[in-house]
C-alpha cells in the first residue's frame, strides 16, 4: 500500500479482530442517522457547525423563516469573507491536536514477509518490512481569510503534522500550504482557484505534491432540505518513485436535513498515467449528525488503483474501509475504522483497523 494512501485513513491501526466489531458498530450507526426529520423550520447553532459553508449561505434567502438563522449565516458568510468594502482580515483559526497513539506500519513497509515469484518464495528484506510501534507527536492546523471585496475574498490554509516511534527511530511528518481565491458569484454560490504544495516522509518513502484546483459550489433549496453541489477540476504534479501529472474531476453532494444531519456523497475520477500507478476512482459516503450536542460520523470509502507493473504483471488494487468517529467532549473526538487492502500481488493485500484519539488544544 502506497504512502500516500495509509496518510489519508490515519495513524493508529490494530490487527484483524477488531474488523467484526467495527461493522457491527457501523451498520447500527447508519440505520440510527439516516431516521431524518421531514422538516428543516428548528436550526440551532449546533447544526451550522457541521453544515458546509454555502449550504449556511442559503439561509439568507429574504424568505428565511427563522430571524435567529439569517442572523447567523449572515455572522458565517462575514467569516468567509463576503461583503468587504476594502481589504481586511476576517479571522484566523488554529487547531492543535497532540497525538499518542500506535502505528502498525511507521515506515510505510510491505505488510507480508514473503513473496512468490515463479512458484518460487522469497523473503522480504528485514529493512523493508512493516515496522509496528508506539507513536507520539503532534499536528498543527491553520486558516486565515482576508476579505478584498465584496465578491472576492482570500484564503490561506496550512497543515504540519509530525509523529516519532517511542521506542525505535522511525518517524513520519507532511506539510501542507494552501492558498485559495474565492469569487462570491451571489449568496448562494461561488467559484474558486486553490495552489497547493505539500510534502509526506517515512523512512522509507517520500512524495511531493503540487496541484492547482478550479470549481464552484452552490447552494439550493429542494424540496424541505437545503443541498449543496461541488464540482471541481485538479491538475496534479506528483513525485515519489517517479515524476507524473494527472488531471482530476470530483463532484460532492450534501443534504442538510431539519433534524442536525448531513449526508454527504463525492466521487473522484482521474485520469489514466502511462506506466505508472496511480489514483483511478474514488469514492466517499458519509452521515453526520448530532446526538446529545455531540457530533457523530461514520462513512465508507473506497479507492482504486491502477497502472505499471510489479513483478511482470499488471497492478491493480482497490481499498475499502468503514469508519466511525465521535465527539467525546469539546476538543476531543475519537475515530475507529476497519480497512481492506486487495491487489493484484498478495504482498500488497493488507487488513487492519483504526483507532485514532484527538485532542485539540484550542478547542472553544
Amino acid at each position: 500500500m502506497t504512502h500516500s494512501r495509509r496518510r489519508l485513513y490515519g495513524v493508529g491501526r490494530y490487527p484483524g479482530k477488531m474488523i467484526n466489531l467495527i461493522r457491527a458498530l457501523v451498520a447500527s450507526s447508519l440505520l440510527i442517522l439516516t431516521l431524518a426529520s421531514d422538516e428543516a423550520n428548528a436550526w440551532t447553532r449546533e447544526q451550522f457547525i457541521i453544515a458546509p459553508n454555502l449550504i449556511k449561505q442559503e439561509m439568507l434567502r429574504p424568505d428565511a423563516h427563522v430571524p435567529l438563522v439569517w442572523n447567523l449565516a449572515g455572522q458565517l458568510a462575514y467569516h468567509e469573507g463576503f461583503g468587504s468594502s476594502h481589504i481586511e482580515r476576517r479571522g484566523s483559526q488554529w487547531n492543535l491536536t497532540p497525538i499518542i497513539s500506535y502505528d502498525r506500519n511507521i515506515n510505510n513497509g510491505f505488510a507480508q514477509d514473503t513473496l512468490v515469484i515463479g512458484g518460487l518464495e522469497f523473503s522480504v528484506d528485514e529493512e523493508f518490512r512493516r515496522k509496528s510501534a508506539p507513536i507520539v507527536g503532534a499536528s498543527l492546523y491553520g486558516r486565515h481569510v482576508w476579505g478584498l471585496t465584496p465578491k472576492v475574498a482570500f484564503a490561506l490554509n496550512h497543515a504540519t503534522r509530525y509523529v516519532h516511534a517511542w521506542n525505535a527511530n522511525y518517524a513520519k511528518w507532511s506539510l501542507r500550504v494552501q492558498p485559495c481565491l474565492t469569487y462570491f458569484l451571489s449568496s448562494t454560490s461561488r467559484a474558486f482557484a486553490c495552489g497547493s504544495v505539500g510534502r509526506w516522509a517515512t523512512s522509507l518513502s517520500r512524495q511531493d505534491e503540487a496541484y492547482i484546483d478550479i470549481g464552484t459550489e452552490f447552494a439550493y433549496n429542494l424540496g424541505t432540505y437545503f443541498q449543496s453541489s461541488r464540482m471541481t477540476l485538479r491538475k496534479t504534479a506528483a513525485s515519489n518513485s517517479r515524476d507524473y501529472q494527472q488531471i482530476s474531476a470530483a463532484y460532492r453532494h450534501q443534504i442538510l436535513m431539519g433534524d442536525a444531519t448531513l449526508i454527504s456523497a463525492q466521487i473522484d475520477l482521474l485520469e489514466e498515467v502511462e506506466s505508472t500507478f496511480v489514483p483511478r476512482e474514488r469514492i466517499q459516503v458519509s452521515a453526520t449528525k448530532l446526538i446529545n450536542m455531540r457530533k457523530i460520523e461514520v462513512g465508507y470509502v473506497e479507492d482504486k488503483r491502477r497502472g505499471g507493473v510489479f513483478l511482470g504483471e499488471p497492478r491493480k488494487e482497490t481499498l475499502r474501509g468503514v469508519f466511525i468517529s465521535a465527539q467525546l467532549a469539546k476538543g476531543i473526538e475519537v475515530r475507529i475504522g476497519g480497512f481492506w487492502n486487495k491487489a493484484s500481488n498478495a504482498i500488497n493485500d493488507d487488513e487492519y483497523a483504526v483507532l485514532d484519539f484527538t485532542f485539540d488544544l484550542f478547542a472553544r
